[in-house]
């Protein structure tokens, strides 16, 4: 049986150690400006239809329906959260279920981790990331090893990028 201790101990994996990576003292500030009507329809129309609701117990398929409706007050909602530096109780949890990947069904290795989080913060979240990627992909700060949530780079990378240098390290050894 699939207990929460063995997919616990089976997800070990899925996590990288951390690298340093220098930061340029030149970059530019990110400046800030109020969260937009037409940023929260992006984020809104952008979500999956399909997956399951989290804590809210919302579709996001009702979400996304309601876009024309729902987006200004998303949008004095999520820019009201962020000069307060507050998030409602309801959008710091989160229902954590475990995804199967194949294989055998009892064997935990099997299984995935997956945080199920509320409509509203999923929608907040993409919108902030979009500004992030924004001012930080053209300003060069992002560690070259960071491939995860980034456009052009595949997780086929990472496994080329380790061949690569253990090509180098090869070549430097004789």
């Amino acid at each position: 049986m699939l207990t929460r201790r063995k997919l616990l101990r089976n997800t070990n994996h899925l996590s990288t150690p951390p690298t340093h990576h220098r930061l340029s003292c030149s970059a530019p500030l990110l400046s800030w400006q109020a969260i937009s009507v037409d940023e929260v329809c992006d984020a809104l129309l952008a979500l999956e239809p399909y997956q399951s609701p989290g804590p809210d117990g919302l579709h996001p398929i009702v979400v996304k329906e309601m876009t024309p409706v729902i987006a200004p007050t998303l949008a004095v909602l999520f820019e009201q959260s962020l000069t307060e530096r507050r998030l409602p109780t309801e959008w710091k949890t989160a229902i954590v279920r475990p995804l199967f990947e194949g294989g055998a069904l009892e064997d935990p290795v099997n299984y995935r981790p997956v945080s199920l989080t509320c409509v509203t913060v999923q929608v907040m979240e993409r919108v902030l990331a979009k500004r992030l990627r924004a001012h930080l992909i053209p300003n060069d700060l992002l560690c070259s090893a960071q491939h995860g949530f980034r456009p052009q780079r595949f997780r086929v990378s990472d496994p080329l990028l380790i061949r690569e240098q253990l090509a180098s390290a090869k070549a430097t050894s004789h």
